[in-house]
């Protein structure tokens, strides 16, 4: 009895720890085979440019289970209130490990990505900050 409950309990954590593997990663480029490149959650522009490209690469080992990925995006302001930036969509396979968007930023500033399923369940978030000159 102890071992079915042990086995159990494992098989339930294990379950919880899967699916919370998803992760969003803030990226200059992402190449196709999902590789992010110069990954960091600073980005800094050079002094001729007016927006700062920003790659969102969202991945989970054990594929996304849906068919669809929503990046939503938020400007994070000094006292910590969100206000919504965008949000773009993703078609994907149900078995695909990595999906990614990007966007040109044009106002410095910190933001916060949450990556949504199709019924908008919370996979992955992250924040990053942007410095424009």
């Amino acid at each position: 009895m102890q071992k079915e409950f042990l086995f159990c309990s494992l098989l339930l954590f294990s379950f919880f720890i899967a699916k919370g593997q998803a992760s969003v990663r803030f990226c200059a480029t992402v190449f196709q085979n999902g590789e992010c490149v110069l990954q960091n959650t600073k980005f800094f522009s050079s002094q001729d440019s007016v927006v700062q490209k920003v790659s969102m690469l969202a991945s989970n080992p054990h594929g996304f289970g849906t068919d669809s990925l929503y990046f939503e995006m938020s400007s994070i302001a000094k006292n910590g209130v969100e206000t919504f930036y965008s949000s773009l969509s993703q078609s994907v396979e149900s078995d695909w490990i990595y999906a990614w968007k990007t966007v040109y930023f044009e106002s410095p500033g910190r933001y916060a990505v949450r990556v949504l399923n199709r019924q908008k369940q919370l996979q992955a978030q992250g924040t990053f900050e942007l410095y424009l000159p």
